[in-house]
């Protein structure tokens, strides 16, 4: 029987490997009015974009700082397990909130691109979270010390 110790460093390796595949995913796809079509774009993309499109909408930047922030939660496991939790609970759920998003802002004027749908790639970044959550409440609540006598 593996030891939660196991257990946890097993999810944190999951799910950073999950995030790792997610950016060669499409991540979403979406209507762009000014081109007439639907294009998709993966998740290395989103994530070097989104970085400059978080200055254009508040809700998108709270959505780019999940990256960072998840970042933070996995360096932060060993030493600061409730910083953790913590961050890893609000990146789950600020991960989530972009299911209720219909459009994105694309420029400073104001343009947006309409979501069509989400692809495999938000679908594994968001599992990502679910794994280092369940991971970080592993790590708080397990007893390190279950097989020293």
């Amino acid at each position: 029987m593996k030891s939660t110790e196991e257990i946890e460093k097993s999810l944190v390796t999951l799910s950073l490997i999950f995030y790792l595949v997610s950016l060669f995913l499409p991540a979403i796809y979406v209507f762009v009015p000014s081109f007439g079509k639907s294009i998709s774009y993966d998740g290395w993309y989103a994530l070097f974009v989104g970085s400059l499109s978080a200055t254009m909408n508040v809700k998108q930047a709270l959505i780019w700082l999940v990256n960072p922030i998840y970042l933070l939660a996995l360096f932060s496991m060993k030493f600061r397990p409730k910083i953790a939790l913590f961050f890893s609970l609000f990146v789950l759920i600020t991960s989530l909130t972009f299911l209720g998003f219909e459009n994105i802002q694309y420029t400073w004027s104001g343009r947006v691109m309409f979501i069509n749908s989400l692809g495999f790639g938000y679908w594994f970044w968001s599992i990502s979270f679910v794994l280092l959550l369940v991971a970080a409440f592993m790590n708080l609540t397990g007893d390190k010390n279950q097989y020293i006598t």
